[in-house]
């Protein structure tokens, strides 16, 4: 199985909107469903038809963008074209990596239910590389990554980070983040997708016990001990899976599932996460109009070594 790898030099450092952003948008899996997905950000009010409306909201898409759904390539070059369009209206979409974007850039086609999947594997491997699609990113005390970092993966990153430097520096989820995108870069750079936030847990048919950043399932999460940093995040890739369903969050509200499930097959649900200052807010469209329900609040100090 072949593995897809271009040239290339360290991505800049991601263009910060000018002033605070005013809010985040987060949306889950979209798994090439366009039309869902173009609902979502209408409703959001971060799209007019064609063209940005979000001002200096920052938009971020958790990864999977595509298989399953019937507009792959579509979807993605939306995507794509819109984080240019946000930027001109000095707002900002952060693309990340999903399990079935990995999955191309090892060669695996395998889920790939679209024509060109080896070209699209070669788009994803020059986002990354050119710094628009990253591994994660920081916000407001809330970690983004497509699937979650769970505990034995925090204590694993945060050991790596202290090594890396001389001096001790606080831990942090912003610096946190830095370290997977380097580690993203790295391994497309090379080609080769062997660090552990490549992982493949046995909850999902792998060797590991624990699933890297692309493949840890919720349930997961669940089992991260109380000492852990306390750290907040927001992921998707575990959808829910049946029509009607809510984002899930885990009892100490650290940890916020956003795939609902927008595609038919996975129950056609429409949902957006949006971060207040700190504070988690759902949002969900149904027949009535769009329920909005709060999740909890990140705390103000950050994670501490």
């Amino acid at each position: 199985m072949g593995v897809v790898t271009v040239a290339g030099a360290a991505p800049p450092p991601p263009r910060r909107p000018r002033g605070k952003p005013r809010r985040v948008v987060a949306v889950g899996d979209l798994h090439g469903d366009l039309d869902a997905f173009r609902t979502l950000l209408t409703a959001a009010k971060v799209l007019d038809g064609d063209s940005w409306c979000g001002g200096r909201t920052v938009l971020v898409q958790t990864g999977d963008v595509v298989d399953r759904g019937p507009d792959s390539v579509a979807t993605y070059e939306f995507l794509a074209d819109l984080q240019v369009r946000a930027s001109k209206g000095h707002g900002q979409v952060v693309r990340l990596v999903g399990n079935h974007e990995v999955m191309l850039l090892e060669g695996d086609f395998s889920h790939a239910d679209f024509p060109g999947a080896r070209a699209m594997a070669g788009r994803v491997a020059e986002d990354i590389l050119a710094g628009r699609v990253r591994a994660a990113w920081a916000h407001g005390g809330w970690l983004f990554t497509h699937a979650g970092v769970v505990h034995s993966q925090i204590l694993r990153l945060r050991g790596e980070m202290r090594a890396a430097t001389e001096r001790p520096r606080r831990f942090s989820i912003r610096r946190l983040a830095e370290h997977l995108d380097g580690k993203l870069h790295a391994a497309v750079q090379a080609g080769t997708y062997t660090d552990p936030i490549f992982d493949v847990g046995t909850s999902r048919g792998g060797d590991e016990r624990d699933g890297g950043i692309f493949w840890a399932d919720f349930d997961d999460e669940l089992e991260t001990p109380r000492r852990a940093p306390r750290i907040h995040q927001v992921f998707g890739h575990t959808p829910e899976g049946y029509h009607g369903a809510r984002f899930r969050a885990s009892g100490d509200g650290r940890r916020i599932n956003i795939d609902i499930g927008i595609t038919d097959d996975y129950g056609g649900n429409l949902g957006w996460l949006e971060i207040r200052g700190r504070e988690a807010v759902a949002h969900y469209i149904t027949a009535e109009g769009i329920e909005t329900v709060s999740l909890g609040e990140a705390p103000r100090r950050a994670p501490s070594s």
